[in-house]
């Protein structure tokens, strides 16, 4: 599960900028991964086919044409 994030800006100008941004796709997101499990690697790449079924989004990790991919690397763990 992913959580989102609110972008708010003080001026029209600065609105208009982030929109044409975001729909540019120049916008980089950042998602933070928590676990209490050790990692097996401190970096890795998850690739798989995205797209939005009966209204619901899904994810096919054994497509042979993925459409996206999510790096991960461990920043930082506890003993």
């Amino acid at each position: 599960t992913t959580t989102g994030c609110f972008v708010a800006t003080t001026s029209s100008v600065d609105c208009a900028h982030v929109s044409k941004m975001w729909l540019a796709g120049e916008v980089q997101k950042v998602y933070w991964f928590l676990t209490d499990k050790k990692p097996s690697e401190q970096k890795w790449t998850v690739s798989s086919w995205i797209e939005k079924k009966e209204g619901r989004w899904t994810s096919d990790v054994l497509s042979k044409k993925p459409n996206a991919s999510t790096e991960f690397r461990v920043l930082k763990t506890e003993a």
